[in-house]
């Protein structure tokens, strides 16, 4: 049930670095932030790692419906272009924040990050064409990023909430619910079922709703007749907050009001029926702690990087970042 789910400004290393042999005008700068700046290579990197979050878990028909709807009012190509430039012009940002805190990071500390993932470098680095003067690029960044993180924010108020905080960013983020699942993919290998299968299967669901509906113990059904693969080590139900599922589950539980059960709502990994269920704050706020705390820390790192924008010079060549393609590897 889960999608893969990164932090915003860590995420651009979070895939494994790599060496490509690069094109001609990947040291072509597309941006600048106070005195770094951000190459095409760069750009190309960043790009495809968006990508693969938003695209890699997809399948069959999903995967061309993803490139022909909108995202936020644009193209999903822009949509995906604009998203990677976010991310490195906000690793950018941290990095200047960073030297005008009088942090620096040496060449030797970035080589030895890149032969720590060395590994990582030679599964990739036939997948992408991006030289590594780019990904030497990224990786000093984002350790300047995590030495900011460590000396700076690290004792900063604003990232050291209290209590009552850590209640409020879990009551007001985090979703619980039960389901019913009834896969139309094959579990193991991810192939769709037949179109035979699959009608069978949205008959079982359909069966299964009007039981539900009609009063019948919702866990029971689901202990009973769900495929969800997840549910003996949920039992009372999933705790997530955005990203972490697939939206149609997410915008499903989020549409409904507690103890209210959804109608049939269909995902790529096939029928569900929804549950939502009350939050336990005290019981589902510590079993859940790391992720409410990783929540917390990506919300005052985003708060913190809109501020450092508005005073740090930022500009970059539209006329460039345009010019990258985004779907030529699909």
């Amino acid at each position: 049930m889960k999608k893969i789910i990164s932090v915003l400004l860590a995420v651009i290393l979070c895939l494994g670095v790599f060496a490509g042999c690069g094109t001609t005008n990947e040291n072509e700068v597309v941006a600048k932030v106070g005195d770094e700046t951000i190459t095409v290579g760069e750009l190309k990197y960043a790009i495809e790692t968006v990508k693969m979050q938003s695209v890699g878990q997809l399948q069959g028909d999903d995967v061309e419906e993803f490139w022909t709807t909108e995202k936020d009012g644009r193209d999903a190509e822009t949509y995906i272009r604009e998203k990677g430039m976010e991310l490195l012009v906000n690793i950018a940002v941290m990095a200047q924040a960073a030297k005008d805190n009088g942090i620096s990071i040496t060449s030797s500390e970035v080589d030895d990050y890149l032969t720590e993932n060395k590994e990582s470098i030679q599964q990739t680095m036939e997948t992408y064409n991006v030289s590594k003067d780019a990904i030497k690029n990224i990786a000093r960044k984002q350790l300047l990023y995590n030495k900011y993180g460590e000396r700076v924010l690290a004792a900063s108020e604003e990232f050291n909430p209290d209590e009552e905080t850590i209640k409020t960013i879990f009551s007001e983020n985090f979703l619980k619910a039960q389901h019913i699942l009834k896969m139309t993919v094959n579990s193991e290998t991810g192939e769709p079922l037949s179109s035979e299968e699959a009608d069978a299967k949205k008959a079982e669901i359909d069966n299964l709703l009007k039981q539900a509906k009609s009063g019948a113990d919702f866990t029971a059904l689901m202990n009973e007749h769900s495929e969800d693969p997840g549910k003996e080590q949920s039992p009372e139900g999933y705790v997530f907050t955005e990203g972490e599922m697939v939206p149609e589950f997410y915008e499903g539980t989020k549409a409904l009001s507690e103890n209210e059960i959804s109608e049939v709502i269909p995902s790529s990994y096939g029928y569900h029926i929804i549950k939502r269920i009350p939050l336990d704050v005290e019981k589902d706020l510590q079993d859940n702690m790391t992720k409410v705390q990783y929540l917390f820390m990506q919300m005052a790192e985003e708060k913190h990087v809109e501020e450092l924008k508005k005073t740090i010079p930022i500009s970059q060549d539209d006329a460039k970042i345009q010019a990258i393609p985004v779907r030529e590897n699909n």
